[in-house]
């Protein structure tokens, strides 16, 4: 129960970093892996990582994944609207990458996660 509610917490500080990184002008973010569409891909696959942890009854697809996707499509329509950063589909693009790449190797890390029970 304490990763549980640990893995909430992460999740809700890491969403709000996410989004703050993802409105600020372009030139101010902090914290970058110095290719945008990596940092896409990155975020949404930790994203993935704390939210499957935090909410293990919820459904990988219809819930986490499809809320994800929605939260990155949302980001770029702010964009859209903020006059110093611009929307890409090709950034939603990376954060399906990013989603992808977790659902891949969660399988793996599920198993890994009930040997050391």
């Amino acid at each position: 129960m304490k990763i549980i509610l640990f893995s909430r917490s992460l999740f809700a500080i890491t969403l709000i970093a996410v989004t703050v990184l993802a409105l600020v002008p372009a030139e101010s973010a902090i914290v970058t892996s110095g290719w945008d569409k990596a940092n896409h891909l990155l975020a949404f696959f930790v994203l993935l990582a704390l939210l499957d942890i935090a909410y293990p009854t919820l459904h990988l697809l219809y819930h986490k994944i499809l809320l994800l996707i929605g939260y990155g499509i949302l980001l770029e329509l702010l964009q859209a609207i903020i006059a110093s950063r611009d929307a890409s589909l090709l950034d939603v693009v990376a954060d399906c990458v990013g989603l992808a790449a977790y659902t891949m190797i969660r399988p793996i890390l599920l198993m890994r996660w009930k040997d050391k029970r």
